[in-house]
Parts: C-alpha cells; structure tokens; sequence
C-alpha cells in the first residue's frame, strides 16, 4: 500500500508541476502575441515547434520524475 501512495503522491505532483509549465507557455505565447491581430496570432503559433518548446519546458521536470522511480 505505501508503494501505491508514492505513486499518488509523485503522480499529483507530476501533474501540479506540468500545469504550472503549461501555464507559463501560456502566459509566454500571451505576451508575445499581446496586441497582434488574429491573422497575426495564428502567424506566430504556426510558427513556433511547441512541440520543441514544451519539451524542453518539462524536460527537467519528467527527468526528475524518472530519477524518483
């Protein structure tokens, strides 16, 4: 049963950590695209590799996730 609450605990705290990533992506991409038309929006977002982005956001965060197991 201890095995299963540290899998909880680790896991909620995963998850806390990634929202916390994923909302200052967002709040990046918001000030960056702060006063820009729609056209000029979609420009910027087609532009970016958010793949590459949120990679390397949460790499130390799933590194340190992976270290814990």
């Amino acid at each position: 049963m201890a095995n299963q609450q540290f899998i909880k605990q680790q896991t909620e705290q995963l998850a806390k950590r990634l929202g916390v990533a994923q909302e200052e992506i967002v709040d990046t991409i918001s000030k960056l695209t702060k006063g820009k038309s729609n056209k000029q929006v979609v420009a910027i977002i087609n532009e970016l590799d958010m793949n590459k982005i949120i990679q390397l956001k949460t790499a130390d965060i799933l590194g340190g996730y992976i270290a814990a197991q």
